[in-house]
């Protein structure tokens, strides 16, 4: 018996463009830790600090939280301190 999935999502657009080119992290002082508050995205962002802390010992690291269903308000303070972000979307 065939199922039809659908995606929650609804119809969105893509835009297609280039990635930023990655800085090679012996050469970043700060890592953003950017987190939507759901269940577990803090816990993967903590183990994924420690982990790059134990390889790179010079990096520092900057927590950014929103709640889920509203858009991220970055301060530009924290725009400026940090040269790399890595996101956890948690569910």
């Amino acid at each position: 018996m065939a199922q039809e999935l659908i995606n929650p999502c609804g119809i969105y657009q893509r835009n297609s463009g280039a990635l930023a080119p990655r800085r090679p992290l012996k050469d970043i002082k700060t890592v953003g830790l950017f987190s939507n508050l759901k269940a577990n995205a803090d816990r993967y962002l903590e183990e994924l600090s420690h982990r790059l802390k134990a390889r790179y010992p010079h990096l520092e690291f900057e927590l950014f939280q929103k709640i889920a269903s509203e858009p991220a308000n970055f301060s530009q303070q924290w725009l400026d301190r940090v040269h790399a972000v890595a996101a956890a979307f948690g569910d």
